[in-house]
């Protein structure tokens, strides 16, 4: 009895020990940004001063692009909402020469454009003049899996209280629950395998560039990305490489399981529209592009005739809504290329230039 106490005391002494060493180191490398941001909190403070950004990597885009709405001094009168196939649109496709945000974030969903519109009216109380909002297959898509958007999850509530949306339950917080999910974070395996990574990759902060910097691709003051020579010197073949590669044995990122036309997106969408027409902000469209082989593939394929539904469904609120609209899943019917793409889903500039030829 005696000896199997003093394993259990040592057994959890040495349990405690290896918790608060995976607990400290967690903390100290923090992949995410979860407890401080300062990979965050550096590009940010380059970007506000008109300064260009890159090599930022390894860090939550939606408390990056949250920060950049809040730190930016003048108020954006046109703003970009979408995922990464809005990133490159810019102030130069602006007719009006607005003062420009573009606020657009990997894989989002309309619960990321709700967040990061709630975090605009609140730093600004108001509206913007012209609001373009990327309208993605997967925004109705219930099945789509990614829930990035719970980054600004409070902001996102906010954001339905704001649309008057009454379609979901407004989540209450405290701080107690907010800080308990915090610490749970410390004592994660996966959380470690990424803090891991991050020290084997020696992953730097990010620095000051000129807007001319021309290697990798580079965040403008604005919050658009400006494709480097990496990008933009792709050749046809590794285009049509990295297309191929972008159906994953036959599954299209965020279209796996895409039953139905999801009820609860569309009153979403229908409020998110509402709001802004009653604000009198003025509204476009964009329809990201795929590839011309993976259009092709979807248009042949029954499992995603939603996608061409959604597109479907889109169209007809703006042509209600007597909205713009921009671009098409579809490449042929907006004039972009093979050699437009950078990947399955990605346009480059020339494909951004040829869509937005005509100004919003």
């Amino acid at each position: 009895m005696i000896a199997f106490d003093k394993f259990a005391k040592g057994f959890v002494i040495i349990s405690i020990v290896i918790l608060g060493i995976i607990a400290g180191f967690n903390y100290w490398i923090d992949p995410a940004g979860i407890f401080n941001n300062k990979k965050v909190d550096l590009a940010v403070s380059y970007l506000v001063e008109g300064k260009a950004v890159a090599g930022l990597t390894n860090f939550d885009e939606r408390i990056f692009k949250k920060e950049l709405i809040w730190q930016t001094k003048a108020k954006p009168e046109t703003i970009v909402l979408g995922s990464s196939r809005a990133m490159g649109i810019g102030a130069e496709f602006d007719k009006d020469k607005n003062s420009f945000g573009n606020y657009s974030v990997s894989g989002a969903n309309f619960n990321d454009d709700i967040a990061l519109f709630a975090v605009y009216y609140n730093k600004y109380q108001d509206v913007p003049e012209k609001v373009i909002l990327a309208v993605e297959p997967w925004n109705l898509n219930k099945n789509r899996g990614d829930t990035r958007w719970k980054s600004l999850e409070r902001e996102y509530y906010t954001g339905l209280e704001l649309i008057n949306f009454k379609g979901e339950k407004i989540k209450e917080y405290n701080n107690i629950s907010y800080i308990l999910e915090k610490v749970k974070t410390l004592f994660s395996i996966s959380y470690l395998r990424n803090s891991i990574k991050e020290l084997k990759e020696d992953i730097r902060m990010p620095s000051a560039v000129k807007d001319s910097y021309n290697e990798k691709d580079i965040i403008l003051s604005t919050g658009t990305v400006k494709y480097g020579n990496i990008t933009e010197k792709l050749t046809a073949k590794q285009i049509y490489k990295n297309a191929q590669t972008y159906i994953n044995n036959g599954r299209i990122y965020q279209l796996d399981n895409f039953d139905e036309l999801d009820k609860n997106d569309i009153d979403k969408f229908y409020s998110f529209i509402k709001f802004l027409k009653l604000k009198n902000v003025e509204v476009s469209f964009w329809f990201p592009s795929y590839h011309p082989y993976v259009y092709q593939y979807i248009e042949k394929n029954n499992k995603f005739k939603n996608v061409l539904k959604a597109e479907e469904f889109f169209r007809e609120v703006a042509r209600k809504e007597n909205l713009k609209t921009f671009g098409s899943y579809n490449p042929a019917l907006c004039g972009v290329e093979e050699t437009d793409f950078s990947d399955g889903m990605h346009l480059r500039t020339s494909g951004y230039e040829k869509v937005f030829k005509t100004k919003f």
